[in-house]
Order: C-alpha cells, then sequence, then structure tokens
C-alpha cells in the first residue's frame, strides 16, 4: 500500500470536475436549453451528464442515448463556439461530470459479503491496468481496502477491493470512501491518479450501484 500511495504522489493527479449548468438555460417551448463551452482540455478528458430524465437529451442537435445508465456527451462536444444542450424542462438541474478518460464512476456492494466493488469505466480503445484504493474519509489513519486488474477496451468492470478488515459491514452502514485509482501509462495515455471521494452503503439488499 505504501508503494501504490509513494507512486501515486509522482504521477499526474486528476480528479471529478462537476459543472452545473444553471445559468445560460433558457425555456424553450417543453425543453430547456443550455449552452456552454467545451471544458478545458477535453480532447484528453471524458465528460458525462448528471440529469433526472435518463432519455431525451440533445447535444448540438444529435439525440444522446444513455449507454449502461451513463450519459456520454464526449462524442457530441464541439471545440470551436458553444455547446448547446437540449433537454425536457423537468430535468434540471443538469451537471457536466468531467473525468479523464479512465476513471472510478462508483461503489457498491458485493451481495452476500459486503465488500466494496469498485466500476471502472474505461473508454480509451486499448486495454488498460489499474489499481484502485480507498478508506473512509472520516478516518485519516484508517485501513486502505486495495484491489486491481485489466480493464478491456470500451469497457466498464467492477474490481473487489480486499484488506485486513475485509469481513462484511467493516465500514458500517453509509459511507463515504476517498478513492484514489492509480491508471499505468501505455501507448496510447500516459499514465496518472485519479482521486475521489464516494458514497458506499456496505449493505444492500439487492446490490444496486451506489453513484455519488
Amino acid at each position: 500500500m505504501t508503494v501504490l500511495l509513494l507512486l501515486a504522489a509522482l504521477m499526474d493527479e486528476r480528479g471529478l470536475e462537476r459543472i452545473v449548468l444553471d445559468s445560460g438555460c433558457t425555456r424553450q417551448g417543453d425543453r430547456m436549453a443550455c449552452e456552454f463551452p467545451a471544458p478545458a482540455g477535453f480532447s484528453r478528458k471524458h465528460v458525462r451528464l448528471e440529469t433526472a430524465c435518463p432519455s431525451g437529451v440533445r447535444l448540438n442537435g444529435i439525440t444522446v442515448a444513455p449507454e449502461e445508465g451513463s450519459i456520454s456527451l464526449t462524442p457530441y462536444l464541439s471545440s470551436r463556439g458553444v455547446n448547446r444542450l437540449s433537454v425536457p424542462m423537468d430535468c434540471l438541474p443538469v451537471v457536466l461530470m468531467v473525468t479523464p478518460k479512465v476513471f472510478l464512476s462508483s461503489l457498491r456492494a458485493e451481495p452476500g459479503s459486503g465488500r466494496p466493488l469498485a466500476l471502472i469505466e474505461n473508454t480509451l480503445e486499448n486495454t488498460v491496468n489499474v489499481s484502485v484504493a480507498c478508506r473512509s474519509e472520516a478516518e485519516s489513519g484508517g485501513v486502505w481496502r486495495k484491489g486491481s486488474g485489466t480493464i478491456a477496451a470500451g469497457s466498464r468492470q467492477e474490481l473487489a477491493l480486499d484488506g485486513p478488515d475485509a469481513s462484511p459491514g467493516a465500514f458500517g452502514g453509509s459511507v463515504r470512501l476517498a478513492c484514489v485509482m492509480e491508471k499505468s501509462a501505455e501507448s496510447v495515455e500516459e499514465g496518472y491518479t485519479f482521486r475521489v471521494v464516494l458514497n458506499f452503503q456496505s449493505h444492500t439488499k439487492n446490490g444496486s450501484p451506489n453513484i455519488r
């Protein structure tokens, strides 16, 4: 674990950026239209939309279909001028979730054991190797739970996080976990460290994702 954290300190650090699109939104009939510039350096990033609406989202005139519960805006963003987002009236607020191309998106409890499962999303066109470590945000000296694996190109994969306290309910109830994901360098993209704080419910009845 010490080696993992030392390497993380030496790598390029990246995090989750949340951009709330509240200003610049106007009503157009039964829809709301929001204008915004592309996030700085977005060619090296992945941009998702957080909204209450699972459908009816259009960006720059193109209907954006959700993929496995996530609405990716990256393929439809323009680096030139203003981007125009259109959503049904009851979809506000809408938030841009800006991350690296490879990122930790959510945590859920493994049915039965209750141990954390970290969902890694790889939007690159090649496989990547990652390592993940999480511990309670409230306990700076708490025990790290960790895992690692190879994530296939353009896929989402869960990594089980184990540790010396890997018994059911070790975190107890609902907690916020501070997580560090290390992505190794490969031919397409450099290596970096991604840090994020996520909600985690140690005991869920159906194992559904606990989205931040």
